[in-house]
Parts: C-alpha cells; structure tokens; sequence
C-alpha cells in the first residue's frame, strides 16, 4: 500500500451523482489535490510505522485500513520524545 496524494477539504460539496447502487451516499465534501505522486513514486505504508497514531506497532497492522476508509480526520503525529 502507497500513499500518493494528499487532499485538503475546501467545503460541502452539491455533486448528487450516483456513487452507490444500493444508497446515497450521505455526505460529500469537495476537495482539492495538495500533492499528487505516480504510484511508483508513492511513499510506503510502512514508512508511517511508529509514526502517526493509526499505525503506532504491529498491533495496528491491518486495522488502520478503517481509519484510511472513514470520514476525513487530521493525522496525529506520535511525540519523538527530542
């Protein structure tokens, strides 16, 4: 897994198209690209090991596909202790 892009929010979004068959999809946000890098150039899952809090040790392996799939969150850095 590679991350390859960052978006920031910039507001609520009007688009009503279909994204789902089976449901709407209860809220949109309309964002904007801040970074966008070929997928060969992306930077490693594993490379944010210990680093942000969804993936602080090997416990969080797997599990931070949630936190990646949610509504939008800001990032929580872990303290480097300098």
């Amino acid at each position: 897994m590679r991350w390859v892009g960052a978006l920031e929010v910039i507001g609520p979004s009007k688009d009503t198209r279909t994204i789902w068959n089976i449901d709407e999809f209860p809220e949109r946000l309309d964002v904007r690209p801040l970074i966008l890098l070929d997928p060969e150039y992306g930077v490693q899952m594993d490379a944010l090991f210990g680093k942000v809090d969804f993936y602080k040790d090997e416990s969080d392996k797997g599990y931070f596909k949630g936190f990646l799939r949610g509504s939008p969150v800001k990032f929580k850095k872990i303290p480097t202790g300098n």
